[in-house]
């Protein structure tokens, strides 16, 4: 009893010292570690050096084909279809046969129109000139008998003045007689066809009574020859003016001419349009396509073409590509609408529709790289927009100029966006699937051997960075930097510091300049 009385003692005595020894020593050690503590606050540094830098935007860009063949053909017979959508062809290869054979056929009727226009031509230029013939024989033969009856009145006149002025030499006459053929001449019309003969009966009659002189007689025949002429004009006068042909040139012979003129004016018609027929069906079938080739490397992105119809009737719903590799039934072609779409997937571009911030600090030449599924291109911007596209600028409430832009990662869709073209180079370009985004990083900027400062040494005030750079004597001074260029790492130093300078990193807000700190590694 007493043994276990003694242990029980012992043992409340060592947890007595314990306590006294807690309660004494460790307010002791901690006065004596507040009065010997460095109470500078501790920073970490680093010594700055040069080095190289870039910066870089981080964008997501769309597929798009680095060149569109688009066909579009007249109505044609579409004879065989060599491609389906989706097909990868080279330039050169055939994709569509067409028939021409109503190409042919056409030229060939226009060619026999134009041959029969010519000799209806010729006909028409046959008649007229046998018209022109006749006609001009014709008025040969007036103008023939119509001399003729001016000479024999103009003799008869002359042969009468003759025999007034000579004297017969003999006369022997029965004045009875000569009452009867003076009442004859009397009762004789002038007028008449029949004049010549009479006044011709009269003189035989009156010649068979009278003896004249020779000269006198000389001067009868003439007179007889005159009026025998007389006689002989009138009576072609007489057939001139019965024969049809005088009656119609008389009577409506500017109308004849004026409709074989007509007529002519119009078979020069016909065959104008004939011949101007003719060139069309042949400058039509020098436009025709007899097959529809690839212009560009590339997959076959539509196909409106199916034999034994023609071009531009075809239904594209199992023609498209996007039915074809999107199972969306389209539309069946309309009339404009391109026979043939080849996208040149072996050169893609990508595209980037940049906002207001991204534009300002994107530029032509700014070299890119891309990765996708674990592989990696590289490239750089082609072209740069010189307007937003995505804006009406025309003042109207009509649609979007340029129409429906994608959205980047970079704004939102009813932002003002420029337009940003980069090329794609590397292997294997057509394992790219066009119409899809992929990850680009642009190197908007970079330099080499220039002094970097940490971006985790920066702060900003005011518009203005700055650092805390830590003096020899151990205080800090704040200081105001230029940067330049800027990763996500480093930026250069432009003015403000210098190599070999060391600057506080992450600084607090504790911090300021002229205070005394504790270097830390």
């Amino acid at each position: 009893m007493s043994q276990i009385t003694d242990h029980r003692r012992g043992r409340l005595i060592r947890r007595g010292i314990a306590i006294i020894l807690v309660l004494v020593v460790a307010p002791a050690a901690y006065l004596t570690y507040t009065l010997t503590r460095d109470r500078r606050p501790a920073v970490r540094t680093t010594e700055l050096s040069t080095g190289d830098i870039s910066s870089t935007m981080t964008i997501t860009a769309m597929i798009r084909p680095g060149d569109v063949q688009e066909t579009s053909i007249s109505r044609q017979l579409v004879k065989d279809v060599l491609a389906q959508p989706g097909d990868q062809f080279k330039a050169g290869d055939p994709l569509v046969t067409f028939d021409l054979t109503e190409f042919h056929d056409n030229l060939k009727k226009a060619q026999d129109a134009r041959q029969e226009a010519e000799d209806a031509i010729e006909k028409m230029t046959d008649l007229a000139s046998s018209q022109s013939s006749s006609t001009q024989k014709t008025l040969s033969n007036l103008q023939k008998q119509l001399s003729r009856l001016t000479a024999g009145l103009g003799g008869t006149t002359s042969a009468l003045g003759g025999l007034l002025s000579e004297s017969p030499t003999a006369l022997t006459l029965d004045e009875e007689t000569l009452a009867v053929l003076t009442e004859q001449l009397l009762a004789i019309d002038t007028s008449s066809p029949e004049a010549a003969a009479q006044i011709q009966a009269v003189l035989t009659q009156f010649n068979s009574t009278i003896s004249v002189s020779p000269d006198y007689q000389k001067q009868l025949d003439a007179l007889s020859k005159n009026v025998s002429q007389m006689s002989s004009a009138t009576s072609g006068l007489t057939n001139l003016i019965s024969d049809p042909g005088m009656l119609t040139l008389l009577a409506g012979g500017s109308s004849l001419s004026s409709q074989v003129s007509g007529i002519a004016s119009t078979a020069q018609s016909a065959l104008a349009a004939a011949i101007q027929a003719e060139q069309q069906a042949q400058a039509a079938l020098d436009n025709a396509v007899e097959v529809l080739y690839a212009e560009i490397d590339g997959i076959v992105a539509k196909l409106d073409a199916e034999p034994g119809e023609y071009t531009g009737t075809a239904s594209a719903s199992s023609n498209s590509l996007s039915s074809l590799l999107g199972g969306t039934a389209s539309l069946p072609a309309v009339a404009g609408e391109p026979v043939a779409v080849i996208y040149d997937n072996t050169r893609p571009k990508a595209f980037f529709q940049a906002n207001r911030f991204d534009a300002s600090q994107l530029a032509v030449g700014m070299p890119d790289s891309y990765t996708q599924d674990g592989r990696a291109w590289g490239g750089e911007i082609t072209r740069k927009g010189s307007f937003a596209s995505n804006v009406d600028l025309t003042g109207s409430s009509s649609s979007n100029l340029l129409g429906n832009m994608t959205s980047s990662v970079s704004g939102l869709s009813s932002e003002p966006m420029i337009e940003l073209e980069m090329s794609i180079l590397g292997a294997d370009l057509t394992s790219l699937t066009l119409g899809f985004t992929i990850e680009a990083e642009i190197q908007t900027a970079s330099a080499d051997d220039v002094l970097l400062v940490p971006a985790e040494a920066l702060k900003k005030e005011l518009g203005e960075y700055f650092v805390f750079v830590l003096l020899p004597d151990g205080r800090l001074q704040k200081r105001i930097i230029v940067p330049g260029i800027q990763s996500a790492l480093y930026a250069q130093v432009l003015s403000g510091l210098s190599a070999g300078e060391k600057v506080v990193l992450s600084p607090t807000n504790d911090l300021a300049d002229g205070l005394e700190v504790r270097e830390v590694t």
